[in-house]
Parts: C-alpha cells; structure tokens; sequence
C-alpha cells in the first residue's frame, strides 16, 4: 500500500498566537507512507511501513519534519 495525505487551510483562516506561546497555528501537515505485508508461514506474518511527515507553522523557523520506520509482526494459532 502506498497513500499520501495533505491538510493545508488558507492562512489567512488561521489565527496567529504571541510568539511567548509557540509558533503559532499550523500552517500545513502532509504525509506520504508505504507499507508491506509479508506471510512468511501460515502462522506468522511480518510488517513494515516507512513515512515521512511534514509540519508546517506559520512562523516558518518551528517547521518540522521527520520519517518513521515501524516493523510489526503478527503470529495466529
């Protein structure tokens, strides 16, 4: 599976909070992912997903970003 998400107001909708508190609203999120599904037995099966998400704020220097690598594993009986 692969996906991709996006949330982006109009930032002019957005409020601005004082600096003293934070970098205000956010400005936009996206999202892109992939992940697998391996049957390796009938009783076993194996996971991995690989995203990387972005925020933006409107004070653009607390932009964030990052990628996570999650492995997962499921056993049946």
């Amino acid at each position: 599976n692969v996906g991709y998400s996006i949330d982006d107001p109009k930032n002019f909708d957005l409020g601005f909070i004082d600096a003293d508190f934070g970098p205000g609203q956010i400005a936009m999120n996206d999202a892109a992912w992939w992940n697998l599904i391996y049957k390796a037995t009938d009783h076993l099966e194996l996971g991995l997903e690989i995203s990387h998400r972005r925020t933006h704020y409107l004070d653009t220097s607390a932009s964030n970003e990052g990628t996570l690598v999650l492995f997962s594993s499921s056993l049946t009986f």
